[in-house]
């Protein structure tokens, strides 16, 4: 086995384990504008819609960290809400998958 060889068998792990971890998707300025509330904040506001986000949970056999999953998928529902007029989002799902929905929400507080 050459050193080129040996090589890629230590950064080829090290590569994939930081793809798993990085966020990959970012917060929009309008995105930004949209807040995540509790489902007694979201009793009190008007639905607009209802939204969605989708993400690995795992690549290249590597999982990624529950927690950045989560965060990824509150994310694009944010960012998703934004373009409907929403200030506000719930989750109405439990994340399966790599999946979640949320209702965007209209709220006056």
């Amino acid at each position: 086995m050459t050193i080129r060889h040996r090589s890629l068998i230590f950064i080829v792990p090290i590569l994939l384990t930081a793809t798993a971890c990085a966020p990959w998707v970012k917060l929009t300025a309008a995105g930004a504008d949209v807040r995540h509330v509790s489902s007694q904040v979201a009793a009190t506001c008007t639905r607009v819609g209802r939204v969605s986000g989708v993400t690995r949970q795992r690549v290249a056999g590597v999982g990624r960290n529950d927690e950045r999953v989560r965060a990824e998928l509150l994310t694009m529902a944010r960012n998703e809400a934004a373009t409907l007029g929403a200030n506000a989002v719930v989750a109405t799902s439990e994340i399966t998958d790599g999946k979640q929905t949320f209702d965007a929400l209209r709220c006056n507080n």
